[in-house]
């Protein structure tokens, strides 16, 4: 079974042994809302993850897994990206991957992804 942000999320609470009302109170949401999103009921709000990356001391690469789960966990199958606050430049970069990526080769894509983990587990 694939990693969901509902189970991510009920995960990370039990490991640290919150109720699910400490984790809420944590992260500024009632504990209905957070019963919600962990049930896949709701999506996630905008500063959600950025909150729980800073109450919980989180890497960037989780912050990488979880803006991709929050990304499709409403509908699975697309990925919602904001590129408002990204350059010309780069919006044009992020059409021109999303449009090739099926023709990328493996050795290609393993090429990318490379350059992508040069970041290494840095807090986010």
């Amino acid at each position: 079974m694939s990693d969901t942000l509902k189970k991510y999320l009920r995960k990370l609470r039990i490991d640290h042994d919150e109720k699910l009302s400490q984790m809420a109170e944590k992260l500024e949401v009632s504990s209905s809302y957070l019963s919600l999103i962990e049930s896949g009921e709701r999506s996630v709000p905008r500063n959600f993850i950025e909150k729980l990356c800073k109450a919980y001391d989180l890497t960037l690469n989780d912050k990488e897994k979880l803006d991709f789960l929050s990304a499709t966990a409403p509908q699975q199958g697309f990925l919602w990206v904001d590129i408002a606050s990204l350059s010309p430049d780069d919006q044009k970069l992020m059409f021109r991957f999303s449009r090739s990526i099926k023709t990328l080769s493996n050795i290609q894509k393993k090429e990318i992804e490379a350059v992508l983990d040069t970041t290494g587990e840095q807090a986010c």
